[in-house]
């Protein structure tokens, strides 16, 4: 509801502005880019509105039913998310329990939210017996003797938040709850946590289905003598587009100052000035941004192995290189970070699986992987296919440290 006004005062304003200057005609071609661009903006926030709202007339309000409150630090979480419509997905619903840690500023901001831990389950089957036209999703996930309680009142808070979503044709299903998580006198030690199904209504979710939602394709023969990895482009298209509007917003707003100073000041009085560095800043900046939307869209890759020999393609679509070895080439395996995001939901470093080649050749399998467990089991099943030994550094389930840095060093060197 809050987005859908928000998008209609946006528009209404930024309408009623360019109406206005184009009646009395005060409006300069700087002036109209801005505000068509405003307008752009205003669509974009009324399309993202306009979902929101289908999405709740869709699905309603979903409730999260714990068995036991709280739930237990080195036990488990259990309950049922009821929601307040039908829902069958054809691929089940994909719950993730998430401990997240928030930094805030000197004001009480929140400025970064990092995932402390993270498990993830498959349900596959719903609760019988539930009213007509209700969905109820049971829930069940062990939560590691290491990891830490909830805590509000810390200078670093720490809270557990629970996501259920599923796709579906039209808007997927997504909800997400907060999770009561502490040490109880039913707390254990030693307890881990593993992706063995905890119920029967869940299925254990492969490394091809955690592949699929990163938008890579895994086939495998029967005998699995062959092993086809397929990354195609466009599969960041959102991020790509969020990117591109950046680098855009950046471009206009640099050229439009840029244009003001040379008629105030002359090229030579901009070369010849500080305004010289601001500018050759931004103007990096802007690039840089659109290489890295045209490196989200375009970025693809192909693997194919059969016995011992691998080939694989990768590169922008239309320029890739093609590199043909044998498992005995390989010198290592390993996880190179991209790029980091942040966002409610968690901090995200987007991970590359790259081969090393005894040549010193480093061939890139799959790029952007933005789940590190996903890139962490497709880094082992490569290594096993390669005939490496197992990374010293996987992580253990159940680990309280941060993934991410455990994975930002090199793994083989």
């Amino acid at each position: 509801v809050y987005w859908a006004w928000a998008a209609l005062f946006w528009n209404l304003v930024c309408a009623a502005v360019l109406i206005v200057a184009v009646v009395e005609g005060s409006a300069d071609w700087k002036l109209m880019l801005t505000l068509v661009g405003l307008n752009v903006v205003g669509a974009l926030i009324a399309a993202y509105a306009g979902l929101r709202v289908w999405r709740a007339l869709r699905f309603g309000t979903s409730k999260l039913e714990l068995a036991e409150t709280p739930g237990v630090v080195g036990g488990r979480l259990t309950g049922v998310v009821r929601i307040p419509a039908r829902v069958a997905p054809a691929e089940g619903f994909q719950a993730t329990l998430a401990c997240q840690r928030t930094s805030r500023d000197s004001e009480g901001d929140a400025t970064l939210v990092k995932n402390l831990w993270e498990g993830e389950r498959r349900i596959v089957e719903t609760l019988r017996g539930d009213s007509r036209g209700r969905t109820a999703v049971p829930i069940a996930f062990t939560i590691p003797s290491t990891a830490p309680p909830t805590d509000a009142t810390a200078d670093l808070p720490v809270r557990w938040r629970l996501r259920v979503t599923a796709k579906l044709p039209g808007p997927d299903y997504r909800a997400e709850f907060d999770a009561p998580v502490f040490l109880t006198e039913d707390s254990q030690d030693g307890v881990v946590a593993d992706e063995t199904p905890l119920s029967d209504y869940e299925t254990e979710l492969t490394l091809a289905d955690s592949l699929r939602e990163q938008g890579i394709v895994l086939e495998q023969s029967t005998g699995g003598d062959q092993w086809r990895l397929t990354a195609a482009p466009f599969r960041r298209a959102w991020v790509g587009l969020s990117v591109m509007l950046a680098a855009l917003a950046a471009s206009c707003v640099t050229g439009v100052l840029l244009n003001e100073t040379l008629k105030l000041m002359g090229f030579w009085g901009v070369i010849l000035s500080a305004t010289f560095v601001f500018f050759a800043t931004f103007t990096l900046i802007s690039l840089g941004l659109w290489l890295t939307s045209l490196e989200m869209f375009l970025s693809s890759s192909k693997l194919h192995i059969v016995g011992g020999r691998w080939t694989t393609r990768s590169g922008w679509y239309g320029i890739r290189r093609t590199h043909a070895f044998t498992a005995g080439q390989i010198k290592s395996i390993t996880l190179k970070k991209r790029m980091s995001s942040s966002d409610a939901r968690g901090s995200r470093s987007w991970k590359d699986v790259h081969i090393k080649l005894h040549g010193g050749e480093s061939v890139c399998l799959a790029c952007y992987l933005s789940n590190p467990r996903t890139a962490d089991r497709l880094r082992n099943e490569l290594r096993r296919l390669a005939g490496l030994d197992q990374a010293t550094r996987s992580r253990k389930d159940g680990e309280s440290q941060e993934w991410d840095k455990l994975m930002d060093l090199p793994t083989d060197d």
